[in-house]
Parts: C-alpha cells; structure tokens; sequence
C-alpha cells in the first residue's frame, strides 16, 4: 500500500527552538531561585559584601552568593546545547564543606589538625536534581518533536 503525502498529518502543536530556550530559561530560573532561598538560610558567611583589603584582590568587593547565582543558556547551531549556573568559587566550598585543613576535592586525605569544622550543604545540587526530570521532560518533548518532523520530512520525500 502506498502512502501519499496527504494521508499523512501532524497533529498538535510542535515546540521549536525559541519555545525551547524559553522553557530552559524558565526552568534555569526556577533553580536559580530554589539555590538562592538555600543559601540565605546560611547561618555563617557574610552578613554584607566583603571588601579585600591587601593582595590582588585589594579594593574588589566581593558580594554575598545569593546575590552572585545566574545561569547561562546556550545554543550550537542554532539549537540549545547548555544550561549551567554561575556562582563564584566559595560557593562550592560551601557545596563540599570545605575548611581550612579540610580537602577541596573528595578521597583526598585531611590534614591532621581540622582548624574549621564545616559541613556540606546541598545548596545547589538539590535543586538540580530535584527539578532534573522537569528539564528532562521539556528537553524530550522538543527533540521529539524534532524526530517526528524529520521522519515525516523524509517520508514526504519518498512519496
């Protein structure tokens, strides 16, 4: 049986790149936001933007993490290729729990005295993970639609 080309339709509406990368946007913004309410129930750190005041750094302020978290988007080819947050390198220690005499990078081994007892905090990483599957749905719906589009394409080719 041969299929002619209007026999064949696609129903609903597609999402393409643009609704994509705002849906991205979105959901980025939604971490960001969840990231930002963690880190301003730190009971240490900064109460105000601290200003270095010897070395390199001599003048530069450096502002809280909550006002420093922003995410990037992305595209290669015209297509979103990343999401990823931006946040300055104490933020991490944070995330690990990284103190003077404690090791930055895990399996690496403590120093014998600990001067600073810190603790991990999931600041970040929880709301990754626990927002993951959202993206994971938005990114499968438009690569879906993407591979329907190109299979009814090729089949339109053929006829």
């Amino acid at each position: 049986m041969k299929i002619s080309s209007k026999d064949v339709q696609i129903e609903g509406r597609l999402i393409d790149n643009k609704e994509l990368r705002k849906k991205a946007s979105q959901w980025a913004s939604l971490v960001r936001k969840q990231a930002k309410q963690n880190t301003s129930q730190f009971t240490k750190g900064k109460k105000q933007p601290h200003t270095y005041k010897s070395e390199i750094y001599k003048g530069k302020t450096e502002p809280k993490l909550k006002d420093t978290i922003s995410y990037i988007i992305r595209e290669r080819d015209g297509v979103l290729s990343h999401v990823g947050f931006r946040f300055p390198l104490h933020g991490i220690y944070q995330e690990w729990g990284v103190g003077s005499g404690q090791p930055r990078v895990t399996g690496k081994k403590k120093a014998k005295k600990i001067y600073i007892k810190r603790s991990m905090t999931d600041w970040i990483d929880d709301p990754i993970k626990n927002n993951f599957e959202k993206f994971a749905d938005i990114v499968a719906e438009f690569y879906g639609d993407d591979a329907v589009v190109n299979a009814y394409n090729m089949m339109v080719k053929k006829i």
